[in-house]
């Protein structure tokens, strides 16, 4: 993760080293990476490499890429581009916009906004009485809908304080080859299913049937030109000029039928504002996968970005030696530590935990919220639900909260291997007892993590806490899901 960085002067002294360091210098020495990692840590600074093919190895590409990314789709009003410096400068980006695409941006935005609130609409409130099961779902249709509203408040208030975020974390690690390529995958990967579900499948499962009617509606026989027709009648009863969401089964001659399929076979069976609305409903079907998806992917990457930093440190106040090698650990070598260097690159971390909890911890503290919601009331459908794209939907959504919260336990516990480290006898004497006793509980606090809003801090501690929470409301969930259908 540190990389050491050699400069002309330094390889001309390597040559006349002494015979003690020659011998632990050379190529095929066991010892030679551990060498060059003290070197490293012992440095005033760690500059990344400044040549231009590491340039997109920085650590900064993580929010680069992202932006990027969503800068194209219309959902970030504003992209990252690379600021050509002196080499001895370092990477830098600088924001930039577009006034088409901002505009463009902001009607996509009003768009969303409007269709979450406006899926409250869905959750039958008349059934509030005598079905309890809908005070979950519209629980869980207003946090979703509060979440997806802050991230929209979040790119647009905000902007300085990601570019703020994006520049510091990039300057406290050297470059990773493995950073561009893994946030292009992860990027194209959330992008690719968040267009699969809102072209394909997110309309299916819902305008399938309506078991209140005797209306039947058999998706089997669906066709690109149903799936318009589908789309209008959800983007009418979003503008509220339908009383539901389903649309009116028709045959083939596009006259209205009480029972049977939806065959529409050309868009010539459809009058002109049922194309235009169709258009608009399918707009909103993918915009509005498109932000399910993006911004659970941003949270995951601020908890990696935060991880991989911290793993940075971790290897050197906790190092293992390689499989296989016999290599003794890093600290069993007669090397002594600097502690000054150590708890400088603590501080920094805990500097750059503070700076991403100040921008995107109402953010995290909604998500949270949101997932836990949604995964007890609707994780039973991953059994029942028709829809493939529904379920994977909930799916994938419970896989990116696991990941989010393994993250950032686990970078938790890597910070609290500092007090470990600290127990060392030759680390603990280069402070003095006020300093260590005030050092080992702050990192009782768990200083560096994610946290929502102070109001809790992701560690495994809490974790356990939120999975009782769940279990304990899908539990409920479900009995009361039974006792509904008994009576019906």
């Amino acid at each position: 993760m540190f990389e050491v960085i050699r400069t002309d002067h330094d390889k001309n002294k390597s040559h006349s080293p002494s015979r003690h360091h020659a011998h632990l210098n050379q190529h095929n020495s066991p010892y030679s990476n551990h060498i060059q990692l003290v070197k490293t840590i012992s440095s005033a600074s760690i500059l990344p490499p400044r040549t231009p093919e590491h340039l997109k190895y920085s650590y900064k590409t993580i929010f680069k890429v992202y932006f990027n990314f969503t800068f194209c789709m219309c959902i970030s009003p504003f992209r990252f581009c690379k600021v050509v410096t002196p080499w001895d400068k370092g990477v830098t980006y600088r924001m930039k916009k577009a006034t088409p695409q901002m505009l463009i941006c902001i009607l996509v935005h009003i768009l969303i906004i409007y269709n979450y609130l406006m899926s409250i609409r869905n959750v039958k409130l008349k059934m509030l009485a005598s079905n309890p099961i809908v005070y979950f779902e519209l629980f869980q249709t207003v946090t979703n809908s509060l979440y997806r509203v802050a991230f929209c408040y979040m790119l647009w208030t905000k902007q300085d304080q990601v570019v703020k975020v994006m520049h510091f974390s990039g300057d406290l690690a050297a470059p990773s080859e493995k950073i561009y390529p893994f946030t292009i995958f992860l990027c194209v990967m959330y992008t690719g299913m968040s267009l699969a579900c809102g072209i394909l499948g997110d309309e299916y499962a819902s305008h399938a049937a309506d078991n209140s009617t005797e209306t039947t509606i058999k998706t089997s026989r669906w066709t690109p030109y149903s799936f318009l027709h589908a789309s209008s009648a959800k983007a009418k009863y979003f503008l509220f000029l339908a009383d539901s969401a389903l649309p009116t089964p028709i045959n083939i001659t596009g006259h209205n039928i009480s029972t049977g399929n939806i065959t529409v076979n050309s868009v010539s069976q459809m009058e002109v504002g049922d194309v235009l609305f169709g258009v608009l409903g399918m707009t909103m079907s993918i915009y509005r996968n498109l932000f399910h998806f993006q911004s659970n992917l941003f949270l995951l990457l601020v908890t990696l970005s935060l991880a991989f930093h911290v793993k940075a440190l971790h290897v050197l106040i906790a190092p293992r030696p390689n499989s296989g090698s016999g290599l003794l650990p890093l600290n069993e070598l007669s090397i002594n530590f600097p502690v000054d260097m150590i708890l400088s690159k603590y501080r920094t971390l805990k500097d750059l935990a503070a700076m991403l909890n100040s921008t995107f911890g109402g953010l995290m503290l909604l998500y949270v919220l949101t997932s836990i919601s949604t995964i007890a009331t609707y994780l039973n459908t991953v059994i029942v639900e028709p829809d493939l794209f529904t379920k994977i939907r909930i799916v994938w959504g419970t896989n990116t909260f696991v990941i989010i919260l393994v993250t950032g336990s686990n970078l938790c516990n890597h910070i609290s291997e500092l007090k470990t480290w600290l127990g060392e006898g030759s680390n603990c004497k280069q402070l003095s007892l006020s300093q260590l006793v005030i050092l080992l509980n702050e990192l009782n606090d768990h200083p560096v993590g994610i946290s929502g809003m102070g109001l809790f801090t992701i560690h495994y501690k809490s974790v356990t806490g939120l999975v009782s929470t769940l279990v304990t409301y899908f539990i409920i969930m479900l009995q009361f899901q039974v006792a509904v259908r008994g009576d019906d």
